[in-house]
């Protein structure tokens, strides 16, 4: 893809890049508190956090779908005819990737290493190999599923090997 799908891309998936704007410090702080001991997580506390950030993240994707053309026509009225067939899906994998950030930290935690490793290989191979196959096949659509699809794989890696790594009570 060229210089003018990834400003398409980019644009598209502006909402998205505020989401992580607060995502990720919320990320470093349940780190600092995982690390410090001052939250403890067992699977019910660690399903609880992941519940919420699903509400939130499904919240998100309703606002997404009422104004995110609109207000990104707003901010970029030149490219938004572009721009307009991926907000949602753009905006969504953003929002993934952010949570996948906030579940990593419970990982890192709780996880043993070599399992952060391994989903961040998993990640790299699933993100690398399939936007490459579809974006020869679909082009910039293909990016945008691909990114999406590896976003998801990260996520449930993560949920998977927390919850595996937690004791029940």
């Amino acid at each position: 893809i060229g210089s003018e799908s990834v400003a398409i891309y980019s644009t598209a998936s502006v909402f998205g890049k505020a989401f992580n704007l607060i995502a990720l410090p919320v990320s470093s702080i349940m780190l600092g508190y995982y690390a410090s001991g001052r939250l403890v997580l067992n699977r019910k506390k660690y399903w609880s956090i992941n519940i919420v950030m699903l509400v939130i993240l499904g919240l998100f994707v309703v606002v997404t779908l009422l104004c995110g053309v609109w207000i990104t026509g707003l901010l970029y009225p030149s490219l938004i005819e572009a721009a307009a067939p991926f907000v949602l899906i753009a905006n969504v994998s953003s929002a993934i990737g952010a949570s996948a950030q906030i579940t990593k930290s419970a990982a890192l935690k709780y996880a043993k290493t070599y399992w952060t490793l391994v989903i961040q290989g998993i990640y790299a191979v699933v993100y690398i190999g399939l936007g490459c196959y579809m974006v020869k096949n679909m082009g910039l659509k293909g990016f945008a599923y691909a990114v999406l699809i590896a976003n998801v794989v990260q996520l449930f890696m993560l949920y998977i090997v927390c919850h595996m790594s937690l004791k029940e009570k």
